[in-house]
C-alpha cells in the first residue's frame, strides 16, 4: 500500500470503483476522498490482480478504510460503491455465502474498527465521482498510478 496524504477533516465520503479486464481477470481499483463539505482531498488507485469484480470492489472499500485508519481514527465515513451487490451484504441485506467475498468482508470489519460510524450506500455509474473512480481504477489498470 503506497503512503497518501489525506488532508483532516471531521468526517469523509468515499466513492470506490473496482473493475477488472474480464471476470475474473486483471483487476484495479480507484477511490476518492471527498472532505466534510464535499470537497475533493485526495485520490487513489492501486493493481490488484487477478479477481472478480465483486472482490475488486471489496478490495477498493478496505484500502479506502485503511488509509483512513492510517491518518487516525475515529472519523465518521460514508462510502459510496457502484456496486449494488457490496452494499446490499455489507448492510445486512444479503448475506455472503462463502469463498473469497467471506474473507474480504471480514477484512473490511476489521478496517471499519480504526474508524467512527461507517456507512454504505449505491452509487449509479453517472456519479461524477464514481466516473472520477472509475477513470482512476482505468489508469492503473494502464500503468499510471496515482502519486
Amino acid at each position: 500500500m503506497r503512503a497518501i496524504e489525506i488532508p483532516e477533516s471531521s468526517r469523509y465520503h468515499v466513492f470506490t470503483k473496482g473493475r477488472c479486464l474480464g471476470n475474473p481477470g486483471r483487476g484495479a481499483f480507484g477511490i476518492v476522498f471527498l472532505n466534510d463539505v464535499e470537497e475533493k482531498v485526495a485520490a487513489y488507485n492501486e493493481v490488484v490482480g487477478r479477481g472478480t469484480n465483486n472482490a475488486v470492489e471489496y478490495l477498493a472499500l478496505i484500502r479506502a478504510l485503511e488509509l483512513l485508519g492510517n491518518q487516525g481514527g475515529g472519523r465518521d465515513v460514508l462510502c459510496s460503491v457502484n456496486s449494488q451487490l457490496v452494499v446490499r451484504q455489507l448492510n445486512g441485506v444479503y448475506q455472503v455465502r462463502g469463498g473469497e467475498l467471506v474473507n474480504l468482508k471480514h477484512s473490511l470489519r476489521v478496517a471499519e474498527g480504526a474508524l467512527g460510524d461507517v456507512r454504505y450506500e449505491e452509487a449509479s455509474r453517472g456519479n461524477e465521482w464514481i466516473e472520477c473512480a472509475r477513470f482512476f481504477a482505468g489508469a492503473a489498470l494502464d500503468g499510471n498510478l496515482i502519486s
